[in-house]
């Protein structure tokens, strides 16, 4: 499984943005938090160093919370947006070995 960018929940994501929202009216959960315990599979975690968008220390969480296996990619000086192209070929070989390892 190759997560880039992964977010917490969106719990976490309105804290971010929106601090003043009521937990009550956050009525999405996607508490990926919760739920990356129980996945197995190798996984990927990819992490954009200046994410605009979702918060690096959100990825990195999930990533602390995921159980073994699991590699973590960070892409220097790329955002949100930009990740596959400040990434470049080092992030597409980093994909690939991924997928090898993965699948033997």
């Amino acid at each position: 499984m190759i997560l880039e960018a992964p977010f917490l929940s969106i719990e976490a994501m309105a804290r971010r943005y929106y601090p003043w929202i009521p937990a009550a009216l956050i009525r999405l959960r996607f508490d990926n938090g919760a739920k990356i315990g129980h996945l197995a599979v190798p996984k990927l975690f990819v992490e954009a160093e200046r994410d605009d968008v979702v918060p690096p220390e959100q990825t990195r969480r999930l990533f602390e919370l995921a159980p073994p296996p699991k590699t973590l990619y960070v892409i220097p000086r790329a955002v949100h947006n930009d990740a596959y192209l400040v990434g470049g070929a080092a992030y597409l070989e980093a994909c690939k070995r991924f997928l090898d390892e993965a699948v033997r």
